[in-house]
This record gives structure tokens, sequence and C-alpha cells, in this order.
């Protein structure tokens, strides 16, 4: 008698077990909107520039080209010295969460990229075969100056 109450108390408590693992609850999708742009504009510094494994580029100073994400779908890309002149190449972005897609609409091009956040200063943008860029950019938060 012990044995089957036992058996019966174990059954009970994995069909409970798995119950609550399959109660059809959705689980929360994840919105980068904020990320990207802090809920109003976020500057994004690019730290290095790669075309496939090749670096073709690496700094960390104020040199760097930025991109400032705004959370209307704006974008602007340049350097420091661009935006001050007003010089700097801007567009319109789409941002897609659910498949780390982000579409960036230049005047007369288009880059599309897979997005991956190492952490949440760092940021990385991996050309898809259909962009108009084949440039890889990892991105960090524009630093405070020492």
């Amino acid at each position: 008698m012990r044995k089957a109450s036992f058996i019966k108390i174990v059954c009970i408590g994995l069909l409970l077990i798995l119950n609550s693992c399959s109660n059809d609850h959705d689980t929360a999708k994840v919105d980068y909107k904020y990320s990207f742009c802090d809920g109003n504009s976020k500057v994004w510094m690019v730290n290095s520039v790669y075309r496939g494994n090749d670096l073709i580029e690496s700094r960390n100073d104020l040199s760097s080209k930025v991109f400032v994400f705004y959370k209307s779908g704006r974008f602007v890309y340049g350097d420091l010295v661009d935006l001050a002149e007003n010089e700097f190449e801007d567009g319109t972005y789409d941002l897609e969460s659910a498949s780390n897609y982000l579409e960036m609409k230049f005047s007369t091009f288009k880059w599309t990229f897979l997005f991956e956040f190492k952490d949440e200063n760092h940021l990385i943008l991996r050309p898809e075969k259909k962009s108009d860029s084949d440039l890889t950019f990892e991105l960090i938060p524009f630093p405070e100056p020492v």
C-alpha cells in the first residue's frame, strides 16, 4: 500500500510540473528600441569596424564615427566634426526586436544588419547579405570625457 501511494504522489507531482511548464503562457518579448535610443536619443560610438574577419579600423577616441539613434525612428551617422558642421549622413531606421534585425535607410542606399548586444555597453551590427554595406560595426556608448 505504501509503495502504491508513493507512486501516485510522484505521478501527481510530475503532472503538476509538466502542466506548469506548458500552461499556454507566452514568454515576454524583448523590445530593444530602448537599448538603441534610451527613450529619447543615444549616441553609439564606433569602436571597431570589420570586413569579414579582417579588422579595418579600431579607435576609441573622439575622432571615431558615431551613430545617433532617436526614439522617432531617425538616425544620424558621422564623426563629431560632421555633426558640428551639419555634414552627417542621416535617415530612418526600422528595428525588429524579435528577429534582432536593424534596417537603416539612407537617401540613396540601405544597410541591413543582424544585431547582438554582448552586454548593455557593447552592440554588434553584422551586415546581412542583401545589405549595401559589408562592414561589421562594434559600437559602444559615447564615453564620458576624461
